[in-house]
């Protein structure tokens, strides 16, 4: 229901429905905090608020909610490194995060291509994954160019 409120410009709405997910996952998170799946759908959920925060220009705000979803991710990815689907979604916090905290945006997206270069040498990319890696290859390198 959030993602319909945003496409129709209803971001109050929209906030409205994505904070009762969040609160949902919360309360399923922390029933159950071994629970994986628990914490990624709370990261989803997270990620889905500082997205709807960014779109209505409340950057602070996004910002908190993107870090909490990298929190999460972190601490995913850290306890099943072989999992490439946790590493995708720390990836894609890791430059969500990068795109609001202008500090410590080269940091973030240098770390971001690190894990998506392991992953590629261990061939567990998709084609749009590898594309997105090369994207990062050259936003980075272009800003070495600039500096």
């Amino acid at each position: 229901m959030g993602d319909l409120f945003q496409a129709l410009g209803q971001g109050e709405q929209a906030r409205q429905a994505f904070q009762r997910s969040l609160d949902i996952a919360e309360r399923l998170a922390a029933a159950e905090p071994d629970r994986a799946d628990y914490q990624r759908d709370l990261s989803v959920s997270y990620e889905r608020m500082g997205d709807l925060f960014k779109a209505l220009g409340q950057g602070e705000q996004a910002r908190q909610a993107f870090q909490r979803s990298l929190d999460i991710r972190e601490r995913l990815a850290a306890a099943e490194p072989d999992r490439a689907d946790a590493a995708w979604d720390l990836v894609v916090s890791l430059y969500k995060v990068a795109q609001i905290d202008e500090d410590h945006n080269r940091e973030l997206l240098s770390r971001a291509l690190t894990i998506l270069r392991r992953l590629y040498a261990a061939g567990s990319l998709y084609p749009n994954q590898v594309q997105a890696m090369e994207q990062l290859e050259e936003m980075l390198g272009a800003a070495e160019d600039g500096a």
